[in-house]
C-alpha cells in the first residue's frame, strides 16, 4: 500500500472512532465543563436559562446575600461537589454535596444541567481542539 492509500485508510478508520474521540476529549475536560454549570449558578441561572428566585430581604439584610437571584453559594460546598460524568449518549452533571438532593428537589433538576448555549460553547471552544489533536494522533500526522 502506498503512503496516500495508507492515509486514506486511516481517515476512513476515524469514522468508527468518533464516539471514542468525543468521550476521551470530554473526559479530559470534566472540570471545565463543571465550571460552566457553576458559572451559570453564579449568574443565578439554571440549566434552562431560567433565573432562580431572588434572595429574600431577610437574606440580603441579615445574612449579607446579594440582591437578585439565588446563587446557591454559601460556603462553596455545593459548587465544589459539582462533577461531570461522560456517558455514551452525552454528559451528565452530578453533585455529591450532602445538600444536593434537597437543593435539586427544591429548585429542580435544571440547577445541575448545562444550558444549550453553553453546550455549544463547550463543543466549539473547548472540546474541538482536543478532538482535533486526537484525530491527528490517530492519523499519525
Amino acid at each position: 500500500m502506498n503512503p496516500l492509500e495508507d492515509l486514506i485508510e486511516r481517515f476512513k478508520s476515524i469514522e468508527t472512532q468518533t464516539d471514542a474521540i468525543i468521550s476521551e476529549s470530554a473526559e479530559m475536560r470534566t472540570e471545565e465543563i463543571a465550571d460552566t454549570v457553576i458559572s451559570q449558578l453564579q449568574q443565578g441561572q439554571d440549566g434552562q436559562g431560567e433565573f432562580l428566585p431572588n434572595y429574600s430581604k431577610t437574606s440580603v439584610n441579615k445574612f449579607g446575600k446579594p440582591d437578585g437571584p439565588i446563587k446557591l453559594f454559601d460556603q462553596g460546598d455545593f459548587y465544589n461537589a459539582m462533577d461531570v460524568i461522560v456517558e455514551q449518549d452525552g454528559l451528565k452533571v452530578v453533585n455529591n454535596d450532602q445538600k444536593a438532593d434537597f437543593l435539586i428537589d427544591f429548585y429542580g433538576q435544571p440547577i445541575v444541567e448545562i444550558q444549550d448555549k453553553n453546550v455549544a460553547k463547550i463543543a466549539n471552544e473547548i472540546l474541538v481542539f482536543d478532538m482535533l489533536e486526537a484525530v491527528e494522533k490517530r492519523l499519525g500526522i
